[in-house]
């Protein structure tokens, strides 16, 4: 209990300290001065962190805390939980994803920015219809590329659609509007800005609209802070929304594409056709691609390690 009372006495001082980083990361004009901020926010949020990490691994997989794919050690939820420390994301209330072991910031968390922040306002979001423009399907294998997994052959994969959305949305910083639009603007010549959205098998329109939310509310913070938001496709960031419970969260992940790139990289005999493989990691659903890039590096080292040298084909 007294180990209890002074971790949470510790993380009560760094959380000020937390706070006047996060100041002059906002408003410093300096880039070198808010480079040095971010740089001494890192070791102030691990260490807050660090100080109430028992706590935090009980509250992932809860709907009171934080969406997680899996069950994660307290030393796999220092990183992504350190970055959600350093932007002020509270880890309870759903505010924090972490999957394959990296921060998503859903609805909730985007809300929370907005909600806290004194300089931006509330902002006014307007969602349209989602148009499918490619529906989710199933497509053959190639007979030298079926595979086993769990016991079943494979001999198809799902191909995630793909749906559009426009959105409006609007705050004020400072008391001067800030405004992103996704539009269609090919009738006037232009091209289809709306938002894209990957759609699984079985997603709903719901889903549909609260991805397309999100990806809104990040987009306008980042005009707010003057960051640049460039174009905002499928391949964004994709939290989870969904009530969280323990070690059972539904991420859209699928797993039978990530098996079949396991059997394509297992079947690579030479580093440049390792490579080749790139277009099919480029179709792996995003929470799949951290674990798809290891399974690349372990089999270039396999490869290396079994007499072929760098220089005996491009990677």
């Amino acid at each position: 209990m007294a180990n209890e009372s002074t971790g949470l006495i510790e993380a009560e001082k760094l959380e000020k300290e937390l706070d006047a980083c996060r100041e002059l990361m906002t408003h410093e004009a300096s880039g070198i001065k808010r480079a040095v901020a971010v740089a001494k926010a890192v070791g102030i949020a691990k260490r807050y962190v660090g100080a109430v990490m028992p706590s935090l691994v009980e509250l992932q997989g809860s709907s009171l805390g934080f969406a997680t794919d899996k069950a994660y050690t307290g030393t796999e939820l220092v990183n992504p939980l350190t970055e959600a420390a350093i932007v002020g994301l509270p880890f309870v209330g759903n505010c924090v994803n972490v999957i394959s072991g990296r921060l998503y910031i859903p609805v909730g968390g985007w809300e929370h920015r907005f909600r806290t922040s004194e300089s931006v306002s509330w902002p006014t979001v307007r969602i349209g219809e989602a148009e499918i423009v490619d529906e989710a399907h199933y497509v053959d294998l190639a007979p030298e590329k079926c595979y086993e997994a769990n016991g079943r052959k494979v001999t198809s994969r799902s191909v995630p659609g793909m749906a559009r959305v426009e959105a409006v949305a609007t705050c004020q910083r400072d008391g001067v509007e800030v405004r992103v639009e996704f539009r269609d603007r090919r009738s006037g010549g232009g091209m289809d800005e709306r938002i894209a959205i990957r759609v699984n098998r079985g997603m709903g329109e719901d889903a549909i609209i609260g991805k397309a939310r999100c990806k809104t509310l990040k987009a306008l913070w980042r005009e707010a802070m003057g960051q640049a938001a460039g174009p905002v496709g499928a391949e964004d960031d994709e939290p989870i929304d969904a009530t969280a419970e323990r070690t059972t969260v539904t991420v859209e992940s699928d797993h039978t594409a990530l098996d079949e790139f396991r059997a394509a990289v297992a079947k690579a005999e030479s580093i440049k056709s390792v490579g080749e493989l790139h277009s099919m990691f480029l179709t792996l659903p995003e929470a799949d691609q951290p674990a798809a890039r290891v399974l690349v590096s372990e089999r270039r080292a396999d490869l290396r390690a079994a007499g072929e040298k760098p220089g005996d084909a491009r990677e």
